[in-house]
């Protein structure tokens, strides 16, 4: 049995993600895509070298962002599970919230040590708070 850490879901309420840690606490560092028309697992995203904290879809519900502990964002296409790259921050920081920004092109990322917004397709800090 696995217990449900965070989720998100898409705009079109088809598609949800998780990231879930099995009864006894352990953590895999993967989340999962879920079709929702048929409540079955469609991806586990792997990729990540430590605990997923926060997960976002865009606007468009085309794209995943998932940050975690290492101060690395991962992007991930939800239509096929491929990992797409993502922001190699540097920060140090536990990012712990990730969001993209209205029209899809940005990220913010909150930790420990504040937020951060990004252009996610340049990888470049934009401001921080």
């Amino acid at each position: 049995m696995m217990n449900t850490i965070t989720m998100s879901i898409t705009k079109s309420s088809s598609t949800l993600t998780t990231r879930n840690t099995s009864r006894s606490g352990s953590f895999d560092q993967t989340a999962q895509l879920w079709d929702l028309s048929s409540g079955k697992p469609t991806f586990t995203l792997t990729g990540h070298k430590q605990n997923v904290r926060s997960l976002a879809f865009s606007p468009d519900g085309k794209t995943l962002a998932a940050a975690s502990r290492t101060s690395d964002v991962l992007l991930w296409e939800t239509k096929s599970g491929k990992e797409l790259g993502g922001l190699k921050t540097g920060t140090g920081d536990n990012w712990r919230a990730v969001a993209f920004t209205p029209d899809g092109k940005g990220l913010a990322t909150g930790g420990l040590r504040g937020l951060r917004c990004w252009d996610q397709t340049e990888g470049a800090d934009k401001a921080s708070v």
